[in-house]
């Protein structure tokens, strides 16, 4: 098996054979993190910026825009009111929503709107150009992204240690990944809030984001269930743009890849392991396009029915890169469709899935719309002839709607098959009686 040039910087142990036995459990969560960027980039003449090297434009100007309140405190007095000026930070910090290794998340609250946010605040020390490019990058593409299924962005600025945020939409609710994971254990509050229709309505969700984005000449890169936000009251958002790439846009700095199955990598391998589509684990940038982030979220599908791993093999970036490239997948084992917390899922619904993971980009789905198309057509019951099964229940699809539409010719089919049936049961008694 031949690798990308871009695994040459990851430490060679970690391509050792792996033990046997050490795959990762379903509950293991492939945290994202961005890990260092390669020499070259980091090397001591490449620029950095910290609070003492900023720019006095951008010192002077971000600080008090981002963190100072402006609407002023509206009091009542007997029977008016009264507004009293303040100045002060306008965002306030609650606790820590995640961490990595060039920021952190936090939920906050804007104390001029009064609402809450997720704060995502860049380290204000030591970073190099090209990780400031990615964050500038991030923003401007979520600035243009204006959709349901995507979290908005709201406001950009700096903090007063000097480190570069910005605010989004917060979502109150899970992560589809921890969804997946009470599912898998067989949580029955989970079952049944999320029954397999549900389920294919946050697919069909995370497509309708990936189909908004993708005609915007974005490619979010990092598909996977901890990226998908379900929200207390049914909302999906599809978050975490932070090495989106805009398909017109070949000079955004690349960092490089870093050393575990449950990461995102990122450079010459963009994405998380598990949920790399064939050419992403192959490093071949040109490559990757809408229909990589497609392969991605069928791989999420995949999870959503079967609440299994699609790579089962997570002990090394080695094995689970290996098993993307060259597996096969798990199409013929009958176990993988069968769960002891679900009834199995429909063989239709298998097919669909296995489509969506065709090694060759050429075999899957053109679109996330087309996608949707299809998916959509199935749900209603036109089913597409794959095997005997699906024959009998697209024929079963069609009886069915026969009978909608003609009752009265269809209750007279099933008296004439009826009498036909009783007459050739009364020949056969008549016949074995005169053997007797």
């Amino acid at each position: 098996m031949v690798f990308p040039p871009g695994l040459a910087m990851i430490n060679p142990t970690l391509f050792a054979p792996p033990d046997q036995g050490a795959s990762a459990p379903r509950s293991a969560s492939p945290a994202r993190i961005v890990p260092p960027l390669s020499p070259a980039r980091e090397a001591s003449d490449t620029p950095t910026l910290d609070a003492s090297a900023a720019t006095d434009e951008a010192s002077s100007s971000a600080t008090s825009v981002g963190r100072t309140t402006v609407l002023p405190r509206v009091v009542a007095e007997n029977a008016g009111v009264r507004l009293e000026p303040r100045e002060g930070a306008r965002y306030d910090m609650l606790t820590s929503l995640g961490a990595g290794s060039m920021g952190e998340v936090t939920l906050g609250r804007d104390l001029d709107i009064g609402r809450q946010v997720a704060v995502k605040t860049l380290r204000s020390r030591g970073l190099s150009t090209a990780r400031v490019a990615r964050f500038v990058d991030e923003v401007r593409t979520m600035g243009v992204l204006d959709h349901p299924n995507i979290t908005p962005i709201y406001d950009v600025g700096r903090d007063e240690q000097g480190g570069l945020f910005f605010t989004m939409k917060y979502v109150d609710g899970e992560s589809l990944e921890t969804l997946i994971d009470k599912l898998a254990a067989g949580d029955p509050e989970t079952h049944a809030a999320f029954p397999l229709a549900r389920r294919l309505d946050v697919f069909v969700s995370i497509l309708h984001a990936l189909d908004y984005a993708h005609s915007q000449g974005i490619v979010h890169r990092d598909i996977k269930p901890a990226n998908v936000m379900v929200g207390a009251h049914g909302e999906v958002c599809l978050v975490d743009w932070g090495i989106a790439q805009r398909t017109d846009n070949t000079d955004t700095p690349e960092p490089t890849t870093s050393a575990s199955p449950h990461i995102t990598q990122d450079g010459t391998l963009l994405g998380t392991p598990l949920y790399m589509s064939p050419e992403q684990a192959r490093g071949d940038l040109e490559a990757i396009d809408a229909r990589s982030d497609l392969y991605s979220a069928f791989v999420v599908l995949f999870e959503l029915l079967t609440l299994q791993r699609y790579v089962s093999n997570e002990s090394s970036v080695f094995s689970t890169l290996q098993e993307v490239l060259e597996g096969e997948g798990p199409w013929n084992d009958p176990a993988v469709w069968t769960h002891p917390a679900q009834a199995s899922i429909p063989i239709e619904l298998r097919y669909f899935n296995r489509r969506g993971l065709h090694k060759d980009p050429a075999e899957r789905f053109a679109s996330a719309g087309e996608a949707i198309a299809v998916l959509e057509h199935l749900r209603s019951g036109h089913i597409e002839v794959e095997c005997p099964i699906t024959l009998f229940k697209a024929q079963q699809h069609r009886v069915s709607g026969f009978a909608d539409a003609r009752p009265r010719a269809f209750l007279g089919m099933i008296a004439a098959v009826s009498a036909g049936a009783l007459g050739t049961l009364a020949l056969a008694g008549v016949g074995l009686a005169s053997l007797l």
